[in-house]
């Protein structure tokens, strides 16, 4: 981090979900970015903590299926810029 505080354009606080994205898109917008976080990352307090999710594009709400389709895009185009893979797709059965 500069120790120019006045370079930066924009402070996050909080490295979770919301955090990183903000932080992500923020710095790759092109602004100077520093994101604060309390815990170490990987800690026990997180809320996703933890190697597996369910992620779903399935509600019944169509605004949330939308939202859930845009994040979807959003997190492949991570995975495009950063060349990790972050979501693995398995099937599900109802």
């Amino acid at each position: 981090m500069s120790s120019d505080i006045a370079s930066i354009d924009i402070a996050v606080i909080g490295g979770g979900t919301i955090g990183l994205s903000a932080a992500y898109y923020a710095a790759a917008a092109g602004h100077s970015t520093v994101l604060f976080e309390q815990f170490d990352f990987g800690n026990a307090r997180a809320s996703s903590d933890g190697d597996s999710r369910m992620f779903r594009v399935m509600y019944s709400d169509a605004n949330m299926a939308r939202l859930a389709e845009a994040s979807l895009a959003q997190w492949r185009e991570i995975e495009d810029f950063t060349g990790d893979t972050l979501l693995r797709r398995n099937g599900l059965l109802f």
